[in-house]
């Protein structure tokens, strides 16, 4: 509606939630009303978040009685996530959510569930369906410009930071080039199959988590889909911090697609640099979920896209741990 502007409260300005608020705050279409976090304490973040936005930080509780409250955008310990998505949910106020969507593929369903008992719409903040090269990519394949699809394969490599992720790369990471993958050719996964192990970061290996996997998927319509994923701490080349790239072998041509482009180069005495030139993916995401509640419009990134991209990373660990290949 013209002129109307979205309530809404951020629950924790922490990790991929921060990313999510930023984008919610610059948003012409919203105002952020609140701060809160789940045990009451603010973090330092939090707090300094809610001072510059001149909001109060309030109990959860509260929050939740906001007049007119409409979002709230949070992250939460894995444990909290499906108890606090049914609070927002049953107060009648829709989600935006962190990801991983939650720790297991039945606590997604109950998510999926809770979404749609209150009526709510849920969007989770793991796609990079707004990337121009992705967004350009879907319309070619719509318009068969490279025939039926037979096969898809994504280069998702980090290759920044001197540590591995406490949880490992395929679970903090996995969702991002598998969402986008399923965006591109929407045909269900019928097996899996991965290798994994933990080659660059010491931590990885204390931890027993991946740093690199490599996963097979068989989908639908005999197509197969391949995923090499993983963190590094050897610098790119293309300066950016590493590959997202996805291919698409197709019966009448292929697709290319490069998520860091477009981009420039800088060249000069000291050296050359690339610089990434697009849009920001994140405002992207934020405001194609903004305007479908606005518009009352569907929405690409639900819980339902978020769960099925779990199920699928979950697998590939099972298949990584036990050398076998997994049935979804």
């Amino acid at each position: 509606m013209a002129g109307e502007k979205l309530k809404v409260a951020i629950f924790s300005a922490t990790g991929m939630n921060l990313a999510a608020a930023e984008g919610f705050a610059k948003h012409p279409k919203v105002e952020i009303v609140a701060v809160t976090e789940d045990d009451g304490v603010p973090s330092d973040i939090s707090k300094e978040w809610a001072s510059n936005l001149n909001v109060p930080f309030m109990n959860f509780g509260d929050v939740l009685k906001i007049p007119g409250l409409q979002v709230v955008s949070y992250t939460s310990d894995m444990s909290r996530r499906v108890e606090i998505a049914e609070q927002i949910a049953s107060s009648g106020i829709n989600i935006f959510g962190d990801k991983p969507l939650t720790e297991t593929v039945s606590e997604g369903d109950e998510i999926i569930d809770i979404v749609k008992k209150y009526g709510v719409k849920m969007g989770v903040g793991h796609n990079y369906r707004f990337e121009p090269s992705i967004r350009d990519a879907k319309v070619r394949l719509t318009n068969g410009d490279v025939g039926l699809p037979w096969a898809i394969h994504s280069d998702w490599i980090i290759a920044t930071g001197k540590k591995g992720a406490p949880i490992g790369e395929t679970k903090i990471h996995g969702m991002y080039p598998l969402d986008a993958m399923l965006y591109l050719i929407p045909e269900k996964v019928i097996s899996v199959y991965a290798i994994a192990g933990s080659y660059f970061f010491d931590n990885s290996k204390d931890a027993g988590v991946d740093d690199l996997s490599f996963i097979t998927m068989n989908m639908e319509r005999g197509i197969i889909a391949t995923l090499a994923l993983g963190r590094t701490p050897h610098p790119h080349p293309n300066g950016y911090g590493g590959d997202q790239t996805i291919r698409i072998m197709g019966t009448h041509g292929m697709l290319y697609i490069d998520a860091n482009r477009p981009s420039w180069m800088s060249v000069g005495k000291s050296g050359s640099s690339n610089k990434k030139y697009h849009h920001d993916n994140i405002y992207h995401m934020v405001d194609h979920y903004v305007n479908s509640l606005l518009n009352g419009t569907d929405h690409m990134g639900t819980e339902k896209d978020a769960r099925d991209t779990l199920e699928i990373t979950l697998a590939a660990l099972e298949s990584a741990q036990n050398n076998r290949l997994v049935t979804l």
